[in-house]
């Protein structure tokens, strides 16, 4: 694998799109990332490629790089706003449930504790879920929306095809959330339509 030549290329396209380049590395990719690509945020954003990458034509490489430099800003921009959701609905709806059924539990004060504890963690799973589904699908309506501005409609008419073909593989056990969290690509399209009316289907090299 050319880490060199990703880098730039990932560069190149961070430039047209105006966002900072995420570092490039090489390892191991999720079987859910089809593209062969992960996005990792922690100090820094961090773009895993593996080696289903390779597997991509150039101009579908192209197209992956820029789709995942895209969310991979968007998510680092949004995601101390997620998090700020996730724990204010998880306690509004924690308190709801206390302040209904708490006269009613007849327990000692350590039971009562260790119950609503439970209660707390079950809902912060379930509540992060479905932030996490949520912003996931709006994530992707943004991309699209920018790609299909600076690289025109064309361009996402590629991405729609390849992100279909690439769906279609098998996703591992992340397969139930992603089907979820990812809209399909005759919303997408849909969705676009809105704002950058599709044009005849052509084949595209590069962005």
């Amino acid at each position: 694998m050319d880490l060199d030549r990703i880098s730039t290329r990932t560069a190149e396209l961070a430039a047209k799109l105006e966002i900072q380049p995420p570092r490039i590395e090489t390892g191991t990719v999720p079987r859910s990332c089809t593209a062969g690509l992960y996005a990792r945020i922690r100090k820094q954003p961090v773009l895993v490629v593996g080696s289903a990458f390779e597997r991509l034509t150039v101009a579908e490489q192209d197209g992956a790089l820029a789709e995942h430099l895209v969310a991979l800003d968007l998510l680092r921009a949004g995601r101390p706003k997620s998090r700020v959701a996730i724990m204010v609905i998880t306690l509004a709806l924690l308190t709801f449930l206390l302040l209904g059924v708490g006269g009613y539990i007849d327990a000692p004060p350590w039971q009562a504790a260790f119950a609503g504890g439970l209660v707390g963690l079950a809902m912060y799973m379930i509540v992060t879920y479905v932030v996490m589904a949520f912003w996931s699908r709006r994530i992707t309506y943004q991309t699209d929306r920018r790609l299909a501005v600076v690289f025109g409609r064309p361009f996402m008419n590629f991405m729609l095809d390849l992100d279909a073909r690439l769906r279609s593989q098998p996703l591992g056990v992340a397969g139930p959330f992603l089907k979820l969290a990812m809209p399909s690509e005759a919303r997408r399209a849909h969705r676009l339509d809105a704002i950058v009316p599709a044009p005849a289907r052509s084949t595209i090299t590069s962005p």
